[in-house]
């Protein structure tokens, strides 16, 4: 059973949250200013200090506090009656993520990966919350104010720092185990990293100049399929492996269509999703040499595990 409530920067909840905080903090000094009618701002000083920085602290933990529950608290998001052929699983990652896990991957590592993961991320999530804070408390305290700051000021922005730097060397071992820590997510798909680009250093007219060579490659077995999929800077490439009579489909604006030479079982199950901006700028060629899908200007790190799942939904029904 599958839950596919959108979750992430795709929520609503996390829409209002962000957006309606921004426009409230950018609307309050000036719709203070024009009820006070102090063209000078220092009449809104006070206001700022009891009202606006309380809503400010408010609002960081707020934004903090969802990821930290999407992330760590919230439970699976496989919760709501939809078999994995269902493109209602296509509206979150997670629960994609889970469904493909326990079809053609190993659905124990789930458990163990998402243990060790979670308490990584709510270490680094809880000190973001508290950097975030800090400068909040330090008003409410009388460390620092609009008009003025106290003896232990120093000492506040040494306590600060000290926080700022223990997180900063977080993340920066977070990013360095970045492979170890993907391949433990994509361990229960039967899938793994085998190449990484490289970033070298060159010239251009007598000016440095970064250049990225290579393209990350991720491959597996996948229910006795073998599978590759290669995210380069231009396009991304999904390839599944078997025999399948030759036929294209095409994508206008996210809605799929085959060519006629597409068994009619397949033209029905393709014209059956509905659209979707995940299937924008795809092309997809079945064939002898099994199925590739290129998706064109890839930027976001996850969609090729909804393009593999389109290649294993096509291979269940054409093969």
């Amino acid at each position: 059973m599958y839950n596919a409530q959108r979750r992430g920067m795709g929520s609503w909840v996390y829409k209002i949250l962000l957006f309606g905080g921004l426009a409230f903090l950018f609307a309050f000094p000036v719709i203070m200013i024009v009820v006070l009618q102090d063209s000078t701002g220092y009449a809104v000083i006070p206001y700022l200090e009891t009202v606006w920085l309380p809503c400010l602290g408010l609002w960081l933990v707020s934004l903090i506090g969802y990821w930290f529950y999407t992330l760590i608290l919230a439970p699976p998001t496989a919760r709501i009656n939809a078999p994995l052929e269902s493109p209602a699983l296509l509206e979150d990652w997670t629960s994609l993520l889970l469904a493909m896990s326990a079809n053609g991957g190993d659905p124990a590592l789930v458990k163990r990966v998402g243990s060790s993961s979670k308490r990584l991320m709510a270490i680094f999530l809880i000190g973001t919350m508290a950097i975030a804070l800090f400068p909040v408390l330090g008003f409410a305290l009388g460390f620092m104010s609009f008009r003025g700051v106290s003896p232990n000021f120093g000492l506040f922005v040494a306590v600060y720092m000290v926080l700022v730097v223990i997180m900063a060397v977080l993340g920066f071992w977070i990013m360095g185990r970045s492979v170890a820590n993907a391949n433990q997510l994509f361990a229960p798909l039967g899938l793994r990293i085998t190449e990484i680009p490289t970033v070298g250093v060159g010239s251009i007219g007598g000016s440095p100049h970064t250049r990225v060579h290579g393209e990350t490659v991720i491959e597996g077995t996948r229910q006795n399929r073998p599978v590759k999929i290669t995210l380069g800077m231009s396009h991304w490439t999904t390839w599944l492996g078997g025999s399948y009579q030759p036929f294209t489909v095409k994508s206008d604006n996210g809605k799929l269509a085959t060519d006629t030479a597409a068994p009619e079982v397949v033209r029905q199950g393709i014209n059956a999703l509905p659209q979707n901006k995940r299937w924008r700028n795809l092309d997809v060629q079945v064939g002898p040499n099994g199925i590739t899908i290129t998706r064109k200007g890839g930027t976001a790190s996850n969609e090729w595990l909804f393009d593999l799942w389109l290649a294993e939904r096509i291979a269940s029904v054409a093969g």
